[in-house]
């Protein structure tokens, strides 16, 4: 489908699922502006997964329903991916930032880019886990260093910001 059908429907999904989330964004080939666009790609944090998912499957057929990405198939025929960011917590035991931002990179791709931020993690000793964040690996396991922003990803892996229209 051209880009500009594929944004006007994920410009009505974004206004029929904003208010059941958090945070709710496009990804994909739709961000970086691809001229063709396979699917729609949406990055989610929703304040109820089990509303949130209703909602979504209400008018939608189901391909994949995990725990981090529920994937239908709309009416119109058009695959619509939605991934499912953890909101950031902090209780009396734990602290844990929300991985928003690592998702965003990676569902926005591109997949060359993506291999190109993992090999970045490896060059300086970390690990990049797409649905986690940059991992510094120490004696007592992995340590999370970043997953909030895709800005806060690419100063950890001291690359410049690239615009996902950039990302090839």
């Amino acid at each position: 489908m051209k880009l500009s059908a594929a944004t006007k429907l994920a410009e009505r999904i974004l206004e029929e699922l904003a208010p059941l989330c958090a945070v709710l964004t496009v990804a994909g080939s739709i961000r970086r502006q691809c001229a063709e666009v396979n699917d729609i790609d949406l990055v989610a944090i929703p304040h109820d997964q089990y509303q949130f998912r209703a909602r979504v499957l209400r008018n939608a057929q189901p391909i994949q329903d995990g725990p981090v990405n529920l994937i239908v198939r709309l009416q119109n025929n058009v695959q619509l991916d939605i991934f499912m960011a953890r909101a950031a917590t902090q209780d009396l035991i734990d602290k844990r930032p929300t991985n928003f931002g690592t998702l965003l990179l990676c569902r926005t791709g591109s997949k060359e880019h993506n291999i190109k931020v993992a090999h970045r993690a490896i060059s300086l000793g970390l690990k990049w886990k797409p649905y986690e964040g940059v991992l510094q690996p120490t004696a007592n396991g992995d340590l999370l260093v970043a997953s909030t922003t895709e800005e806060q990803i690419f100063r950890t892996l001291r690359m410049d910001y690239i615009e996902p229209m950039e990302r090839t």
